[in-house]
């Protein structure tokens, strides 16, 4: 999978709004479940609100983050390792990030 670093001081602040767990429905499953990464580690979505610059509108990205326990986070946000990871399915693209 290719990933791209980011630079975090580009994007301008950043705060976290919310934490929830990352979860996905395999194929024929009646019940979703929390995605772990490769080592088992349960992944997390974190809600990040990045307030725009001057004229620049707001946006909300959720970056995926692995951790034993729920990241107890809410406020200005510092992330390590942040990289975009580009997706392409079914004639759509786009990118999600992950730390």
């Amino acid at each position: 999978m290719r990933t791209i670093p980011v630079d975090q001081s580009a994007l301008g602040d950043l705060m976290v709004v919310g934490v929830r767990p990352k979860m996905v429905r395999p194929d024929g499953q009646a019940e979703a479940h929390q995605k772990g990464n490769a080592d088992g580690i349960s992944q997390w979505t974190v809600e990040t609100l990045r307030r725009g610059r001057d004229e620049e509108a707001s946006e909300l990205l959720n970056v995926t983050v692995a951790a034993s326990e729920k990241p107890g986070v809410e406020g200005p946000a510092q992330f390590e390792s942040l990289t975009a990871i580009p997706w392409e399915f079914s004639g759509r693209s786009g990118s999600a990030a992950g730390a």
